[in-house]
């Protein structure tokens, strides 16, 4: 009980703390040389009249307890961001490859697809070409040692297997396999290598010279993928395009600009973004887009969000297509990630988009209520 309490009595200290901290660095930072900003940032920091920095200095020289400031700032950065807007996120150093994976155009693993059925992992697809395909690994293959550690029938979590298989390109992972049909395990020595991963889900022609194109999110690949499957499709006779951004989360902002300049003639406003000082940045179309005379419907629905609702926007308020589906998320906050040394980030909001019309693609939301915000699509039903 003490414990806790004491707890409930530092982090609201030591949150604030780190606010004072980074305010009186942005206002020494640039002035003067070196030495007088240090010399003026200690006063500032020390002077009795700052309380809760001259209590956090206090907490440091005086209590009875050592405090470790790094393991409560694991706990403080994340009750900071909830006071702020729903987008605003601390990322730990743990799950910063799982966050910025996804829109790196590729991972380091094995290049299986597998399934936990129910504490047995069974291998649904390899990759074709891929470091199991090489190393003869085949779809139906249950995977019962990693690295001689036995895996089959231990319970593993889904997301530890997933660490065990991956790695560093280049790095090697011994796999014992049950194979149907052969009584001995078959063991197999996978070199870990580049997987793609593919932010174009489907590209194909439907009936009456219509091209369809679903894109899933707006990896740092994206633009080029869609080039090249539209490229594909015109030679097949394409005269009309259904573009599916439905379930898009976003993702890069330039890519969306990228494909959005695709469309547009030259001189056209895609999107803007005005920051806390309301300076404004001004996204243009340069007029050297490949798809700017194609009939384009776009498709969203209620899950297209942020760099989804910006393409959308674009194309709609330039009347370049047409716009079906539900009305989209409601995601209109531009962060910065900003990197911590220890490898961890924040995610900052700095920035609002609007459309060429000048509409705020952000829905409403109350500072800290991330419950509400999250319930919006609930309410909407």
């Amino acid at each position: 009980m003490y414990r806790n309490s004491r707890l409930a009595i530092l982090l609201p200290i030591l949150l604030a703390a780190a606010v004072v901290l980074g305010l009186l660095l942005g206002r020494y930072l640039g002035r003067s040389t070196p030495e007088a900003q240090l010399r003026n940032l200690v006063e500032q920091l020390t002077h009795p009249t700052n309380k809760l920095a001259y209590t956090l200095s206090l907490i440091e020289t005086e209590y009875v307890d050592s405090v470790s400031m790094d393991s409560l700032s694991e706990q403080v950065i994340p009750l900071l961001m909830e006071e702020l807007d729903p987008h605003s996120v601390y990322i730990p150093k743990s799950e910063m490859e799982a966050v910025n994976e996804p829109l790196q155009g590729e991972f380091d693993g094995i290049g299986v697809v597998f399934n936990m059925a129910p504490d047995t992992v069974i291998v649904l697809n390899v990759i074709p070409s891929g470091p199991s395909d090489k190393a003869g690994v085949k779809a139906g293959d249950r995977i019962i040692r990693i690295n001689d550690s036995l895996v089959a029938g231990q319970k593993i979590p889904n997301n530890e297997i997933v660490k065990r298989l991956r790695g560093k390109r280049g790095t090697q992972v011994k796999l014992s396999l049950e194979r149907q049909g052969i009584a001995e395990p078959v063991e197999v020595e996978v070199t870990r290598g580049a997987i793609p991963i593919k932010s174009l889900e489907a590209a194909f022609m439907l009936p009456d010279s219509i091209g369809y194109i679903k894109l899933s999110q707006f990896a740092i690949t994206s633009h080029n993928e869609l080039i090249t499957a539209f490229n594909n499709l015109k030679a097949q006779g394409m005269k009309r395009l259904i573009f599916d951004l439905r379930g898009n989360p976003g993702g890069f902002l330039d890519q969306a600009i990228r494909i959005a300049n695709e469309f547009l003639p030259a001189d056209k406003l895609i999107v803007y973004t005005e920051d806390r000082r309301h300076n404004r940045t001004d996204e243009m179309s340069d007029g050297n887009g490949t798809i700017q005379e194609l009939p384009l419907a776009v498709l969203i629905d209620e899950f297209s969000a942020s760099s989804s609702e910006i393409l959308a926007g674009a194309l709609q308020d330039n009347d370049r297509g047409t716009i079906i589906g539900r009305r989209s998320f409601g995601k209109g906050l531009v962060q910065r990630q900003i990197p911590y040394p220890d490898g961890s980030a924040l995610r900052l909001t700095v920035a609002r988009y609007y459309t060429p019309t000048g509409r705020s693609i952000q829905k409403p939301y109350t500072n800290g209520d991330a419950l509400g915000y999250e319930e919006d699509l609930w309410n909407r039903y």
